[in-house]
């Protein structure tokens, strides 16, 4: 019993593969024809991802509740999921990168002049992380409306667990200067929503580390009892969980 407390009661605990969908997303715009900075697009079907030359910036911002999973461990990087179409069709690639966000805001009143406490606008490096990823793809007759993938580091999501007020989402930047190349993705009140993919762990509970621990004390005396049985036969010249017994002439 002592051994299947030790190596049975070892056992990792099962690992759960979670994939939600966006609980909230809404894009901020500069752009005149999408409302202007000071739009708010919470309950649109499109997020729009543009860089441009002129007055036309547009951010994407997504986030997933993970409150469920207090206690768990990530086991490994996530994968985000958006899906796109060919409504600006381009032959030239595009480069759309992932970064996580790292102020708070109002998915419902958010703009693009409020967004940032320090002015209109996204400040890179303040406002939101370094790129944690960067997909480069193309969107044309040729390769048509289709999900995009991007790796969000285990970390990240880990944190969000942790501190579920540090979860302030991701923000997707178009990093194409040149006009139409506009990127679209699908939002969650749309078909083919945004969707967070990864893995996760219990935390072993202090109840079953408790009884590792004895099971652990239990089989090092059980060990040394036999020690010192052993020890008793061989001075006395009899076998282990044997009697000498007396023999009358």
């Amino acid at each position: 019993m002592v051994l299947a407390l030790l190596f049975g009661g070892a056992r990792k605990g099962r690992a759960d593969l979670i994939a939600l969908n966006s609980a909230a997303d809404t894009y901020i715009t500069e752009h005149a024809s999408l409302g202007g900075s000071d739009s708010n697009h919470a309950g649109d079907a499109l997020l729009y991802s543009i860089r441009g030359t002129g007055s036309f910036m547009s951010f994407p911002l997504i986030r997933f509740d993970l409150t469920s999973l207090a206690g768990m461990i990530v086991t490994g990087p996530a994968t985000l999921q958006l899906f796109t179409d060919t409504g600006f069709p381009q032959d030239s690639p595009r480069l759309e990168s992932v970064h996580q966000v790292l102020i708070n805001y109002n998915a419902s009143t958010v703009t693009f002049n409020n967004f940032s406490p320090l002015g209109p606008g996204v400040h890179f490096d303040s406002d939101v992380g370094a790129a944690l990823d960067t997909q480069s793809f193309v969107l044309n007759s040729a390769n048509p409306a289709r999900d995009i993938t991007w790796i969000i580091p285990a970390a990240v999501l880990q944190q969000w667990i942790d501190d579920p007020a540090s979860n302030n989402g991701l923000l997707m930047n178009n990093q194409i200067t040149a006009n139409a190349f506009d990127v679209t993705f699908n939002s969650v009140e749309n078909s083919n929503s945004p969707i967070l993919s990864f893995q996760t762990q219990a935390v072993p509970e202090p109840s079953t580390l408790a009884m590792l621990a004895l099971g652990a004390i239990g089989l090092l005396a059980y060990l040394g009892g036999s020690g010192n049985e052993l020890r008793s036969a061989a001075d006395s010249g009899h076998p282990a969980g044997t009697t000498a017994t007396a023999t009358r002439l």
